[in-house]
């Protein structure tokens, strides 16, 4: 998993915990570490880390995490 450490992200996203939080007006991300995603699968959270989970198709044509991660405060 991924960790970005970035408290003002984290904040606007513990006020909506979505997708386009995630991006500016122009589309652009709101920080450079988070990475292209195959196929978002859900959104979870709690006081301490904001998680997008990613279901990526492994190389055998199978399920497997690939690219979740997760925005933290910074440390």
């Amino acid at each position: 998993m991924i960790t970005i450490c970035n408290t003002e992200l984290f904040n606007e996203l513990q006020e909506s915990i979505c997708w386009d939080t995630l991006f500016n007006d122009d589309y652009t991300a709101k920080d450079l570490a988070i990475p292209t995603l195959a196929g978002l699968d859900h959104i979870s959270s709690n006081e301490d880390e904001v998680i997008f989970w990613d279901r990526g198709c492994n190389k055998s044509g199978g399920w497997a995490s690939d690219n979740t991660f997760r925005v933290i405060k910074e440390l």
